[in-house]
């Protein structure tokens, strides 16, 4: 009997994409809590974090967390295939954009290296149990994270942390995956 083929990303992709909802207020404190209890998390004087859109991991408490202990907070912007880490010091500053409308940093803000990060929160559709992720598509994450040294946690709805997710050649998998349980 042949093994069961794994469903390619595309199909996984919309799968999922049909099926999530919001995430609750309390899986969303939950997450949170278990972030910032995080070694990495405490002693980390700047963090890479992505704002969160309907139906990811929720990062606003996380975000808001890192603010008030004042940390340094990178934010994503995305252009041309391309992700820089913008500065961002507040929600007050950043502008919904594109088709997801993703709250962005200004894109005339501090930049920093890859080199320069110690923390970075990842987002996902679903993370594997090995730490890849399945993302939109657009290969963001994977090209940062190759050029990245420091700890990398994906964060994920644990119903979507999947046995295996089908690998390409340029993915690359985060160091932890973390789940609201």
């Amino acid at each position: 009997m042949m093994p069961k083929a794994l469903p390619d990303k595309a199909l996984l992709r919309r799968r999922i994409l049909s099926e999530r909802g919001s995430q609750s207020a309390d899986a969303a404190q939950r997450l949170h809590d278990k972030v910032v209890a995080l070694p990495a998390f405490k002693t980390a004087r700047t963090l890479f974090c992505y704002s969160s859109v309907d139906g990811e991991a929720d990062t606003q408490l996380i975000l808001a967390t890192a603010w008030r202990m004042g940390k340094t907070v990178y934010l994503p912007l995305c252009r041309d295939r391309a992700m820089r880490a913008l500065r961002a010091n507040g929600f007050d500053e950043l502008v919904k954009h594109g088709r997801l409308m993703i709250a962005e940093p200004p894109a005339m803000g501090e930049e920093a290296s890859p080199d320069a990060i110690d923390l970075t929160l990842v987002p996902a559709l679903a993370f594997d149990k090995r730490g890849y992720r399945l993302g939109y598509g657009g290969g963001y994450y994977d090209r940062f994270l190759s050029g990245y040294g420091g700890l990398s946690v994906g964060l994920c709805r644990a119903e979507y942390v999947l046995e295996t997710i089908p690998l390409e050649t340029h993915d690359v998998a985060v160091s932890l995956v973390l789940t609201d349980e």
